[in-house]
């Protein structure tokens, strides 16, 4: 009787030892840590955790030409070109053709950008659009045609279109764009620039073709290059970066080189009608900046790329959206 008393005392003990040592290793063990930082993979895929945290950016190249669908999957058409706020630089309108859907002829049609939302097929790795609209409606659209483009600059214009599809809009969350109805003229002559703080001053609305091939100069008006494409981040509309060809300035060959658009400072000269990039860089720096082959270029979705950038050429741009998407941003050649 003892005997077994004993046991049973002694293994209590043993047991409430254990009990206890595994309670301090508990309070020593540190608590797991979940990390919210969101890595970019070099191919733009699965970053964290079974989830996808990566930019979502496209040239404006591949963007002209993307297909565009209603809700049910059927195609409507193609973006033809997308209209650009070009000092902030964020993308307004895209301009659709629906190629006879509908009936609707061969007229273009102006949608607000934050009416349509991007999707990508993950199994074809194919990028599209999605505008949610009834047939009804689109039928009643405001078409324009292509041989004549409306001022996109003008309130009555877009105040209409913004009216038109504004159930329809979905604006991004947290996105804020304030623009300054500054209109800047250049004397070429006098070398020096005026401004006119006028609310009734028309923005710079350009579309994204008449930015490709855009002259970019320095202070001193010395031509340096031209813009060959644009990076866009979806899902706001911004431009990140402009891919500029110097053509063999300075030695720099057929390479181009992403600058961002923070960078530039843009010039509209109002009696020449030209609009014109200023990048005011001096030549040392152009000599040392990294290009890349027009037939591979980098992935602008790895922020280990996009800081050195921008770290590069003195701007800093925290704004950059994440989404679950992932980027589809190619390499290679142009599809």
């Amino acid at each position: 009787m003892l005997l077994r008393s004993s046991s049973i005392a002694f293994g209590a003990a043993v047991f409430c030892c254990l009990a206890l040592n595994a309670n301090g290793q508990d309070e020593k063990r540190p608590a797991t840590k979940r990390s919210t930082d969101a890595k970019v993979n070099v191919d733009g895929k699965k970053t964290r955790e079974g989830a996808s945290v990566n930019l979502m950016l496209h040239r404006a190249t591949e963007i002209n030409g993307m297909k565009v669908r209603n809700s049910a999957n059927k195609e409507l058409g193609t973006i033809k070109d997308i209209v650009i706020d070009v000092r902030p630089g964020f993308v307004k309108y895209a301009a659709l053709s629906y190629g006879g859907f509908l009936g609707l002829g061969d007229k273009l049609f102006a949608v607000p950008w934050d009416a349509m939302q991007h999707h990508h097929d993950a199994s074809s790795g194919d990028a599209y659009f999605v505008l949610d609209i009834d047939e009804a409606t689109l039928k009643r659209s405001p078409g324009f045609d292509d041989s004549k483009w409306p001022d996109f600059a003008n309130p009555q214009f877009e105040g209409k279109l913004d009216t038109f599809y504004e159930k329809f809009r979905k604006p991004h969350a947290g996105l804020t764009v304030t623009t300054p109805r500054v209109e800047t003229k250049v004397d070429v002559k006098a070398n020096n620039t005026t401004a006119r703080d006028d609310k009734s001053a028309e923005r710079l609305m350009l579309r994204a073709s008449t930015i490709m091939g855009m002259k970019v100069r320095n202070e001193a008006q010395k031509e340096l290059g031209k813009v060959n494409d644009l990076v866009i981040e979806v899902q706001p509309g911004k431009i990140r970066y402009a891919a500029l060809s110097y053509g063999g300035f300075l030695g720099l060959g057929d390479k181009l080189f992403a600058v961002p658009w923070k960078a530039f400072e843009v010039r509209h000269d109002i009696s020449q009608k030209e609009t014109s990039l200023v990048l005011n860089v001096d030549e040392a720096t152009l000599r040392k900046a990294t290009g890349f082959d027009k037939n591979k270029w980098p992935n602008f979705a790895d922020p280990s790329i996009t800081n050195e950038l921008d770290k590069y050429y003195g701007v800093t741009d925290r704004s950059a959206t994440r989404t679950t998407e992932g980027a589809i941003l190619r390499d290679g050649k142009d599809r």
